[in-house]
């Protein structure tokens, strides 16, 4: 019997039929959202007890800059860029504080492609991947680099149809205003 495993909170189940008792739906939805078409809409994985560790990464945030993309000689793409996430809360003392983080993401393949194609400065996303660390050597020490190497990006909205949708409002109101200004 497989186990299965909800990567957003991280509970272990000990069937498929456990996660549709759970939930109460068919078991079959399940399967389909582990193995199926509509995987790429579920937090549901098996859970291989041999590997007994996940690496996942989700994030939500804004591109700090556009992406930069490099083609190889045999075609594969890959594009970095930046991307912010902010948290927002209040301190003991009663001080607003924003806090943000910066991460530097790498996709491969179509999402590198689709990222270059879609995605500028500004851009709001969500992301699935994975962290992963390299070493290298620079001017004779020893660096680390972290990264998150993302394998699913949804496109949540972009500069470029923000401003559409300001400047169709503007238009809009201005077609509304009669002599006097006033839109009724």
């Amino acid at each position: 019997m497989n186990k299965v495993i909800d990567t957003r909170t991280g509970k272990i189940y000990r069937s498929v039929k456990e996660v549709s008792d759970e939930f109460n739906i068919p078991h079959s939805t399940v399967r389909c959202w582990i193995n199926g078409s509509r995987k790429n809409y579920s937090t549901f994985e098996l859970y291989d007890e041999k590997k007994d560790m996940i690496n996942k990464v989700i994030l939500v945030g804004n591109l700090g800059s556009d992406p930069k993309t490099y083609t190889f000689e045999d075609g594969n793409m890959v594009t970095n860029f930046n991307l912010a996430t902010s948290e927002k809360y209040t301190n003991k003392k009663g001080e607003k504080v924003d806090n943000t983080e910066w991460h530097n993401v790498t996709t491969y393949g179509k999402t590198a492609e689709l990222a270059t194609q879609y995605l500028s400065k500004g851009s709001k996303i969500y992301l699935e991947g994975k962290i992963k660390t390299s070493k290298y050597e620079k001017d004779g020490e020893e660096r680390y680099k972290t990264e998150i190497v993302a394998n699913n990006i949804t496109f949540l909205s972009t500069p470029r149809d923000t401003n559409k949708e300001a400047e169709a409002v503007v238009a809009a109101n201005e077609s509304l205003a009669d002599d006097d200004g006033l839109p009724f």
